[in-house]
């Protein structure tokens, strides 16, 4: 093959330390998958977190991040890049159909299933998560002599206080406090009304004064439009002016 498993192994396991989805032209995508620590060997054995990859036959469109990194390292240009992967991805294709495992080094191996999907198991040794770099799987050794835990005392619970009931003396007082409350409850209500039949006479003999005035003004108005003395003499005993 002008393209190299080896090459190509090691462009895909740089792009999924950083990548969770990197697309093989024509073939399909590497998926990413997070696994938390774990405990293995019947618990004395602890796997630190990892990440998990899977190859997705059903994944066509491309990310176009492989042939991004193999122009880039290769000094070509991307159409050139794309060209030689989609040779690379008919070859292995090929190889696949034939039922060959193919070796990708350091990475992982493909293999066609029965049901024509392919199928990637990544390398055991392969840690493709930063952050779990060094960290080594941890062993965990047995207590020889567990700690006896005491079973707990139980400690009766004290007798709750009944509640005293109200002296007399207190009663007495409650009462008090209500009789003076509903006092001045009703002394209050005596006060409103008061002042309420206050006002409504106080407005009422307003309004009397008022229209009264209004009267007299009017009287006046009519007198001054009456011109002879004899007319005006008459007009005042008419209402009772004089």
């Amino acid at each position: 093959m002008p393209v190299s498993l080896f090459y190509i192994s090691k462009l895909l396991v740089q792009l999924l330390r950083t990548h969770s989805r990197v697309s093989l032209p024509g073939v399909g995508a590497f998926i990413t998958e997070h696994k938390p620590a774990t405990i293995v060997n019947e618990g004395k054995t602890i796997l630190p977190p990892s990440k998990t990859v899977v190859f997705r036959t059903g994944e066509k469109w491309n990310d176009g991040f492989l042939e991004n990194i193999f122009a880039e390292q290769d000094g070509i240009s991307t159409e050139e890049a794309k060209s030689q992967l989609a040779q690379f991805a008919k070859e292995i294709i090929g190889l696949l159909k034939e039922g060959q495992s193919l070796d990708f080094p350091d990475f992982g191996t493909m293999q066609l299933s029965a049901e024509g999907k392919y199928l990637f198991e990544k390398d055991a040794e392969l840690n493709l998560l930063p952050d779990s770099f060094g960290l080594p799987e941890l062993e965990v050794n047995p207590i020889a002599n567990p700690l006896i835990v005491a079973e707990p005392t139980v400690v009766p619970a004290k007798e709750t206080e009944s509640v005293k009931p109200i002296q007399q003396p207190e009663k007495e007082k409650i009462k008090k406090n209500k009789k003076s409350s509903n006092k001045r409850y009703y002394w209050w209500i005596i006060v409103i009304i008061v002042l309420a039949v206050v006002a409504f006479f106080v407005e009422r003999s307003i309004s009397e004064f008022n229209d009264e005035q209004q009267k007299i003004q009017q009287q006046i108005q009519n007198l001054s439009a009456v011109e002879s003395t004899s007319e005006r003499m008459f007009y005042c005993r008419k209402n009772n002016f004089v």
